[in-house]
């Protein structure tokens, strides 16, 4: 009476372990694909929060000092791979102004660029 009791839990233990084995297998497929969800949730939680923290500051008129110390740098940072894109979108790839037209229809220096006569416009008050 007691040997076919002893199969009977030799063969549920076999079979417990062969489906444990298997079990682990899949357990570990879940818990990598767990910890890499909850990897990209964290990622994505924290660039929320910062554009929120960063409309935030764009927004309120009393964080001027704030949105050009840490948004407008960042916006920056984040658009500089589209700055080539421009042109395109605009629909000037391509053509470039011939090379004696002038910025604006005034003279600069050979050494000023266009750029730099346009700070020197807005920072010395509209002309010289």
């Amino acid at each position: 009476m007691g040997v076919p009791f002893s199969q009977e839990v030799k063969t549920a233990v076999d079979l417990a372990s062969d489906l444990a084995t298997d079990l682990r297998s899949h357990a570990t497929v879940v818990l990598y694909a767990v910890v890499i969800v909850s990897v990209i949730h964290t990622v994505l939680l924290s660039l929320f929060l910062l554009a929120v923290i960063g409309l935030i500051v764009s927004v309120n008129p009393d964080l001027a000092e704030e949105r050009k110390a840490f948004v407008t740098p960042a916006v920056r940072w984040i658009l500089f791979p589209l700055r080539g894109w421009k042109a395109v979108f605009a629909g000037t790839a391509g053509r470039e102004r011939p090379r004696g037209q002038e910025f604006e229809n005034e003279s600069r220096s050979s050494n000023e660029s266009a750029r730099g006569q346009r700070r020197r416009k807005m920072f010395s008050g509209g002309g010289e």
